[in-house]
């Protein structure tokens, strides 16, 4: 049976295996390209099925009927704030189901009304057909990642998703601990490893304490679940505007393409100095066109980037160390290319300590694939890895307003035993 480790990203997935020499490789989708767009598309026709990645993304298929940041919404309520900012934003409609967000389309001529879950179970679909045609073998059960600070409901969402595809979850892995897998279990000697991952919807950091053997600790953990790359361009997309005169706002299709633009401006100053964004227009010869500079960038993203820190002094505070013990720090996801992340963390921890012999894109899949051999191999396989994570948030029921009974601390090991260790607290949102 073959065992595969999936990231399901908020803008790009990826599925990893473990070649015949014990080392993981990130598998190729069927445009020869290691990460697909997970964005999923339902053309109005007869008896199509929804299309997924690049398909998707190119596709004449209207506006309204291609979804993507499924991973933004999955396991929320619909009045929750993140997701009705989004809303503003997402060119496809959501309803209220109950409290639960759904999106509302019309796919081979009848109404649908789809739940996170069920978007997301596509892309892991495709994820599934990707491995099975590189392996020639079935796939049926799977490690997947999910971001660290994701509470139990979208835990629980991201299983059914997967159900909905037809794989079995070995185990949902934290991505920030796939990634101190994926360095750790080839790389010797014990080490204090901070992870920094950084990608396209979603902000996580980790301390983790590597022993060389193939141990690993999660020690303290930290994050925000709506803070990433799409965030940028849309504060990108926001200066452009102000600079744009008589740009068509109300256009989905426009400000799509002012979005791609944005995306794509961004990703160009991480290699120059200066990028373009241009829209051409049917009804001007000029079009938009705005010069954006990497200082601009830097200045529009700062407070966001430098709010990422405050993250990262409090899982050192939690894990009682200082930036001087920290060994290695790791970057991961896209957002990571920025030169201003990595100038910025150059300055907390020095650059020497910086590890860039990986590509940010790929490393939590790898980590996953690896956790997915080890949880399947036998005794005498020479891959055992072993490893704890530690409970993110805290769990427990809610009593009245504020009032909680907690059963298991926000940085509890697991797994582990709690009965009659019940806590009552206040929130603190």
């Amino acid at each position: 049976m073959i065992y595969i480790g999936i990231d399901l990203g908020t803008t790009f997935s990826c599925v990893a295996t473990i070649k015949p020499n014990g080392k993981p490789t990130v598998i190729p989708n069927f445009d020869g390209l290691k990460v697909t767009p997970s964005v999923v598309a339902y053309p109005n026709g007869e008896t199509l099925e929804p299309l997924v990645g690049k398909s998707a993304v190119k596709s004449s298929v209207p506006l309204e009927n291609i979804i993507y940041d499924s991973k933004r919404f999955i396991g929320r309520q619909y009045n929750d704030e993140s997701v009705q900012e989004d809303m503003k934003s997402w060119p496809f409609k959501i309803i209220d189901d109950k409290g639960k967000p759904l999106v509302k389309l019309t796919h081979n001529n009848e109404e649908k009304k789809l739940a996170a879950e069920e978007i997301s179970a596509e892309v892991l679909k495709m994820m599934k057909k990707i491995a099975e045609n590189h392996l020639r073998k079935e796939v049926t059960r799977a490690v997947i990642t999910v971001p660290a600070h994701f509470d139990q409901r979208q835990r629980h969402s991201t299983m059914e998703a997967a159900k909905l595809a037809g794989i079995e979850v070995i185990r949902l892995v934290n991505e920030p601990t796939a990634v101190a897998i994926a360095y750790g279990v080839h790389n010797q000697g014990k080490k204090n490893v901070f992870i920094y991952d950084l990608g396209g919807g979603t902000f996580d950091c980790s301390i983790v304490k590597c022993n060389g053997s193939n141990k690993i600790s999660v020690v303290a953990t930290g994050g925000h679940k709506h803070l990433g790359g799409q965030d940028f361009d849309k504060i990108i997309a926001d200066y452009a505007l102000e600079n744009f005169k008589n740009f068509p706002r109300n256009n989905p299709k426009m400000m799509r393409r002012l979005i791609k633009e944005c995306t794509e401006a961004k990703m160009t100053l991480s290699c120059h100095g200066t990028a373009t964004i241009f829209i051409d227009s049917t009804v001007s010869d000029d079009g938009w066109k705005l010069i954006l500079t990497r200082d601009k960038l830097n200045q529009l993203i700062d407070k966001k980037l430098r709010g990422t820190l405050d993250i990262v002094d409090e899982a050192l505070r939690t894990a009682n160390m200082k930036a001087t013990d920290i060994d290695i720090v790791i970057l991961a996801g896209g957002s990571t290319r920025i030169l201003m992340v990595q100038d910025l963390l150059e300055k907390k921890f020095s650059k020497d300590k910086l590890w860039n012999k990986h590509n940010p894109d790929e490393v939590v899949a790898k980590g996953a694939a690896l956790v997915a051999k080890s949880l399947t191999s036998s005794s005498s396989d020479s891959l055992q890895i072993y490893f704890n994570d530690i409970v993110p948030l805290s769990i427990g029921q809610n009593l009245r307003g504020d009032l909680m009974k907690f059963a298991i601390k926000r940085g509890t090991k697991y797994p582990c035993n709690v009965l009659n260790s019940y806590i009552f607290s206040r929130v603190k949102n």
